[in-house]
């Protein structure tokens, strides 16, 4: 048998690393190889000097790409860095992990800022080549991309002139793709300005390409007669206008539509842009549509299919510090007031942190995702640059490594206060002056560059491996020793390259393609390989992360099948080649000149629901700004609403609902077919919270009780008068002597017979008090006595007071005693059990560990035992909060009087150190200087603030501490009766983590005997400290019938349940059942089952 040449090179590097490695055990399975052993010297040192510095160019601490590139055609993948102030180094791979410099005799020396590096085949020779972004100087000339042709002798000659590549642009990196499928590649190059002013002020964004930083879109013309292309700038034409600091683009094609879409990541206030391919030469920024929000400093990003569902989802880094102190000390650019005078002019919402966006699938032709960065763990990895999705353990699922670091902490708070201070009034010369001498004694951000490991449920686990300590910019990765599985290069700063070998073992294959003439490496082709009953989908494009280019040859890992079953490209004709039984440690070539034609894709999924009557009713809400009067509110109180009344009619021509009104906005009444009147208009100052329609006086037909709530009207007279009215033949009139006198705002209200007298009687939960937010307050129950309602009181009801802040409740004879039990969740409260006395009194039980912020409940026999269970929406776990028995998440009542107003100060627990948590609270300095007086004294700089523990503030306000409480979890969770008051607590699955659950809806909806959940939230009024919740698309959950739960996929649901969900009703109307979903500040959608969809 013939031996290739290839062959023999890993026959050797495999036999050669027992003598060359040390295989102790204590050596880390990623590992740095030392400079020695390697041979790679480079470093990309950048000084502070007064020829050429920050002062200069406002990136001078970015650093710069790297790349892997078989530029001699060996088999070996060599290196290439980036220099800023140092030249660019090319460095030829010699075998066993090592490397020889080569930039000298390779003519690539330089003495330019360079950033991105892409390597592709420009003439398709095919013989890599080099493209090189270009920045920094302020002389155009000194800014000209670079692109070095390879004379196919490891020798460059630089012709981006010649090829049309030569911008003068402040240019990050490039990227290549085929953007109008004609065969050949396109090059999309990423630009950002040199603008020291206002980078993160709301101003006019320039979306009609006229700004100095918008993007590149690059057509490549092929042409004959110079056997190599001219790239002709088409961005005007194709859409590409939208301005930008842009330090991060990938490739995909997001709404698999067969053409490639583009996402790229944009620094400071300037939004990250989603250009969507059109088919047709053209993009569209569809961002707004696709994304709740983004990342505030976008940094480099990367786009691959991590929970292998086939879509590719996006991960963006940003700069968010791991530990609390870290946090504290850094200026992260956003406010309250910032983000709101940004959306109001037409900015997308961004967070300073990193976000992973899950793509949930094609939704009315629009992509839609999810952003789930704080729910799988790699939300705060410090100043990041390089986010890779990189399987590096070979189990079938990618990976996520991060390079960090920066040079000088330029955002540390008291350096910035300190600058602040010292350069008032000074004349220009001497403020950069003192800048530079402040910023010579600033300390580097030095972290370790993360490792995180795909745990198969949408989380992330950190390694503990320790890679680098330091300022790690551009990364890359590819196969470097040909053993199979995927190793690691960083480029540097101040510091040597690092090159970390990957000793983990396992199965894999290594997959190289041949692509059409125009393309001989097959950019931007599709492949999926079938692993047992896996699926890893990959898209092959190489520009990812942070300016930087990964290795050519595609390692798929296995997990522990020893083949692949099926391996297919699909290539960008159409066309398709397949690949059978592919063994582990094999390398395979897939051909396109052996492609075939597509077969027809499979039929088109039917939707899960349709739309089942066009009813044109929506809420409104007026703009309310709950923070201005109340800073230290966790979220908003004037999003509560809207509630919905329904008839208990079956019939389509006398149904009637009522959706409550909000300040400014009349309640509605309205029936099956949308006609709808504002019946109520004297209310419109009320906030409506809740509202139901029940016979109150027994005379058979339906009234309707109108709760008030919210904090919009604090203070003003009647604003929280609840509302009886009186149905006289379908005639509604308001009665003032029914009911008493309601001063405190109310969440919720049901009937209950609680005295079994044959009447309805009230119960009135109460909402909240943000005059002493935290502190329990009072529900009521009223007692029906012939159409008119009194409060009933006395020691045997006095669990109703200060029962809590109640969000949600169902009766339900939880105890099988025929008597009318109560369950209710809320705010900062444990699930709570009112259990009836025979119509005497309610006796208080709350299921042990269960505080928490509840905002939904359902109950229903969910395991087929007999008994009542009961399901609770909570806040979710995807806040960035750290809350456990272990670290609860408190609430602390601080008043200056005991008769004053009160102000309750959020705590929660964060990291000191990799293991060490402790409880802080939860604001910023600046906020809690405004609330405690005392605190300037204490706490004179970020720095002394930034070690201010919650016990430090008990200890100074201890006089003002009147009220304490505290939540041990924000899982949405599933409580199964064990009898006798026992309940177990299980999570709901992660889909219902995702966002807070503000929606439930139980029915049988496969129709198999089991009880099934939908549920659906999102909450826009979050503190800017916490940020929006808006992950959940909806969610239904088909129950197994043993008190579990599996979830659809999203993109079946349609969108009736995404949006800010308040809540889902059920109606039936004969045999059909109908739902209904209501939107906080949006439209009432009502839909059915649609009879098509297969279960």
């Amino acid at each position: 048998m013939d031996i290739s040449k290839l062959e023999w090179y890993k026959i050797i590097l495999l036999l050669s690393s027992f003598w060359f490695h040390d295989c102790s055990q204590k050596q880390q399975p990623i590992h740095a190889l030392s400079s020695h052993h390697t041979g790679v010297l480079f470093n990309n040192q950048i000084d502070l000097n007064t020829e050429f510095s920050i002062i200069d160019y406002m990136y001078f601490f970015n650093g710069a790409g790297t790349a892997l590139g078989d530029f001699n055609n060996d088999g070996l993948e060599d290196l290439f860095f980036a220099g800023n102030r140092v030249s660019n180094v090319l460095y030829q791979n010699t075998g066993n992990f090592k490397f020889q410099d080569v930039t000298k005799e390779a003519g690539l020396s330089t003495s330019l800022w360079c950033t991105g590096v892409l390597v592709e085949d420009f003439n398709q020779d095919g013989w890599l080549d080099l493209y090189l972004s270009v920045a920094g100087e302020k002389n155009n000339e000194m800014r000209k991309n670079l692109l070095y042709i390879n004379n196919k002798n490891m020798t460059f000659t630089e012709l981006a002139a010649v090829y049309g590549l030569d911008f003068e642009d402040y240019s990050s990196h490039a990227a290549v793709l085929d953007y109008d499928l004609d065969g050949d590649l396109d090059v999309y190059l990423l630009n950002h300005t040199n603008q020291f002013n206002n980078v993160n002020d709301p101003i006019p964004r320039k979306l009609d390409g006229s700004a100095a930083n918008t993007d590149r879109l690059l057509r490549c013309d092929w042409i004959d007669s110079l056997d190599h292309p001219v790239y002709v700038d088409v961005s005007a034409q194709a859409g590409i206008e939208v301005e930008g600091f842009g330090l991060g683009v990938s490739v995909s094609d997001f709404n698999l539509d067969g053409w490639p879409d583009l996402y790229i990541s944009n620094d400071f206030i300037s939004n990250d842009i989603l250009y969507m391919n059109q088919g047709n030469g053209t993009f569209v920024n569809d961002i707004n549509n696709a994304l709740k929000h983004q990342s505030f400093n976008g940094m480099g990003n990367d786009v691959a299919d991590f929970n292998n569902d086939e879509l590719p989802d996006i991960l963006v880094a940003d700069m968010l510090p791991k530990t609390r102190k870290s946090r504290v000390m850094m200026a992260n650019n956003l406010s309250t007031y910032l983000q709101s005078a940004a959306v109001s002019m037409g900015y997308e919402l961004q967070y300073p942190r990193n976000t992973l966006q899950l793509n949930q699938g094609v939704v009315g032709g629009v992509s839609t995702f999810s952003e789930l960065g704080q729910f799988a763990g790699i939300s705060s990895t410090d100043w990041s640059w390089a986010p890779l999705f990189v399987d590096l353990n070979l189990d079938g699922f990618k990976d996520v490594f991060m390079s960090n670091g920066y040079l000088k902490d330029i955002t540390n708070q008291d350096f910035i206060a300190y600058r602040k201070n010292r350069i008032t009034f000074s004349a220009q010369k001497k403020i950069d002056s003192l800048y530079l001498a402040l910023m010579k004694e600033l300390s580097a951000v030095e972290v370790n560059n993360l490792i995180f490991w795909n745990q198969r449920d949408s989380t992330f686990q950190e390694s503990g491996i320790e890679t680098f300590v330091g300022v790690s910019s551009g990364a890359a990765y590819g196969d470097l020793d040909l053993d199979g599985d995927l190793d690691l290069v960083t480029n540097n700063s101040n510091a040597k390259a690092s090159v970390f070998e990957n000793s983990i073992s396992g199965n894999s294959i290594s997959i190289k393609l041949k692509g059409p003439k125009y393309n001989n490496r097959g950019i931007g082709s599709v492949i999926t390989a079938y692993v047992d009953v896996q699926v890893q989908k990959f898209e092959y494009y190489l520009s990812r992360g942070y300016m930087s280019t990964v290795g050519e040859t595609m390692i798929i890992g296995l997990g522990a099948a020893k083949l692949a079953d099926s391996l297919r490209v699909d290539w960008y004709d159409g066309t398709i080649s397949w690949q059978y039984g592919l063994q582990s440690g094999g390398s395979y070539e897939i051909r396109y000149d052996e492609s075939v034609p597509r077969k027809r894709d499979k039929e088109e999924e039917n939707l899960l629901f349709l739309e089942a009557q066009s009813i044109i009713v929506a809420h409104q809400e007026l703009d309310y700004y709950d923070f201005d009067s109340h800073p230290l509110l966790p979220w908003k109180y004037s999003n509560t609403g809207p509630g919905l009344a329904m008839s208990s009619r079956d019939d389509f021509g006398h149904m009637l609902f009522y959706m409550t009104g909000s300040q400014g906005f009349n309640g509605k009444f309205f029936d099956f077919f949308g006609r709808n009147d504002e019946s109520i208009r004297a209310r419109a100052f009320v906030e409506e919270t809740d509202a139901i329609f029940f016979d109150c006086d027994n005379d058979g037909d339906e009234d309707l009780y109108v709760l008030s709530g919210g904090i919009e009207n604090l203070n003003r007279e009647g604003a929280y008068q609840d509302e009886l009215l009186i149905n006289d033949n379908g005639t509604f009139t308001s009665s003032t002597d029914r009911i008493e006198q309601t001063k405190a705002p109310g969440s919720k209200i049901l009937t209950i017979d609680f005295d079994r007298d044959g009447d309805l009687d009230l119960f009135r939960a109460g909402q909240t008090n943000v005059k002493a937010y935290g502190r329990p307050i009072n529900s009521w129950l009223y007692r029906n006595d012939q159409g008119v309602f009194s409060s009933v009181v006395g020691p045997d009801f006095d669990d109703l007071k200060s029962l809590g802040m109640v969000t949600d409740m169902e009766v339900v004879d939880m105890n099988h005693d025929d008597w009318p039990d109560i369950v209710v969740v809320g705010e900062w409260m444990e699930v709570t059990i009112l259990y009836n006395d025979l119509g005497k009194g309610f006796k208080k039980r709350s299921i042990t560990g269960s505080s928490g912020i509840w905002r939904s409940l359902v109950s229903g026999d969910f395991d087929n035992d007999g008994d009542i269970d009961l399901v609770a929406g909570n806040l979710g776990l995807n806040t960035g909060l750290n809350v456990s028995q272990a670290h609860p998440m408190g609430l602390i009542g601080y008043c200056l009087r005991r008769d004053a107003s009160c102000l309750g100060i959020p705590t929660a627990f964060f990291a000191l150190r990799e293991g060490k948590f402790e409880s802080f609270p939860l604001y910023g300095r600046s906020i809690m200087l405004k609330a405690l007086k005392n605190l300037q004294v204490v706490c004179p700089s970020y720095q002394a603030y930034s070690h201010f523990t919650t016990q430090d503030l008990m200890e100074l306000e201890q006089d003002n501490i009147l009220y304490q409480t505290q939540i041990q979890t924000l899982n949405s969770s599933y409580f199964e009766n064990k009898g006798s008051g026992h309940f177990i607590t299980k999570p709901l699955p992660k889909a219902f983590q995702w966002s807070s659950v503000e929606a439930l809806l139980v029915f049988d909806f496969d129709d198999d005997g089991y009880l099934d959940l939908m549920a659906a939230g999102n909450n826009s009024g979050m503190n800017v400290a916490l940020g929006n919740l808006d992950a959940s698309k909806g969610i239904l959950a088909l129950g197994t019938g043993g008190g579990d739960f599996k979830t659809l996929s999203t993109h079946l649901l349609g969108n009736f349940l995404s949006g800010e969900v308040r809540s889902i009703k059920k109606v039936r109307v004969g045999e059909v059942p109908y739902f209904l979903s209501i939107h906080n500040n949006g439209n009432l959608d009502m839909f059915k089952i649609n009879p098509l969809f297969k279960w």
